[in-house]
């Protein structure tokens, strides 16, 4: 049985996406796996999934360095939007980036659960499982 309706990954990079949900899907968590290029592009999605009544996302793997819109202009918005407030999505950063700065200034959001460095593995994917049951 999938413990998560859906997961939403949010990066620029098809290839790293196409890998993000293959890991998911074989750790059997959720096997609707959705994707985004951009994070305008997911805040269409989020909306939409709000106005139809469809399913919003249990998790968001946020990339961070993306064109037009990064991970934190990205998180801006979806606080200003109030989905933090509004929605049961948690979000995991997911970035090729280690950068001390870059992990304090994404755990100051509210929603945010963890941080991730690329590629994702299954180790990580379980870390994100564990602090999103105990975030609920």
């Amino acid at each position: 049985m999938n413990k998560l309706s859906q997961v939403l990954i949010v990066d620029d990079d098809e290839v790293n996406n196409l890998f993000c949900k293959i890991v998911i899907e074989h750790s059997g968590i959720s096997g609707d796996v959705h994707y985004c290029m951009s994070g305008p592009e997911a805040l269409d999605y989020l909306s939409m999934c709000i106005k139809s009544g469809a399913n919003v996302p249990d998790l968001i793997l946020l990339d961070i360095n993306m064109p037009f819109m990064n991970g934190f202009d990205f998180l801006n918005l979806y606080n200003e939007f109030g989905y933090h407030e509004q929605l049961h999505t948690k979000i995991s950063m997911l970035s090729s980036s280690d950068v001390e700065s870059d992990v304090k200034t994404a755990m100051k959001y509210k929603g945010v659960i963890d941080y991730v460095t690329k590629p994702l593995s299954e180790e990580a994917l379980n870390r994100v499982l564990q602090k999103l049951d105990s975030a609920a």
